[in-house]
């Protein structure tokens, strides 16, 4: 996983830290009244034994395959990185979530 951010960070400027920095950022650029907000994702919680979940993730990592082969150099390999992947999600003993964070600010003068 790891390699595969690193690789989307060189290639796309993906920020994997981006949520911990927009309250800074908001106030970098003059709003004001900044908050911030955290919640867990429910539709990315850990979703061990659920066929639809882990079909989801399937075609995620399906969709994302064309950069994959890139990050790893083969096709036969990306796939089984994306198949460890989905199996490791598809353990119920692994508990996968996202965070999302909402950051709300007031633009001077508005």
């Amino acid at each position: 996983m790891e390699r595969w951010f690193g690789a989307a960070q060189q290639a796309f400027g993906f920020d994997n830290d981006l949520d911990r920095k927009l309250h800074h950022l908001f106030k970098q650029l003059g709003l004001t009244d900044v908050k911030a907000d955290f919640m867990p994702d429910k539709a990315f919680n850990g979703f061990g034994g659920d066929p639809e979940r882990r079909w989801n993730w399937q075609q995620q990592f399906n969709s994302a395959m064309p950069f994959t082969v890139k990050v790893f150099g083969d096709e036969a390999t990306a796939r089984d990185y994306s198949e460890r992947a989905v199996n490791r999600f598809s353990n119920p003993d692994v508990y996968v979530y996202c965070s999302l964070f909402y950051v709300e600010g007031q633009v001077p003068g508005s």
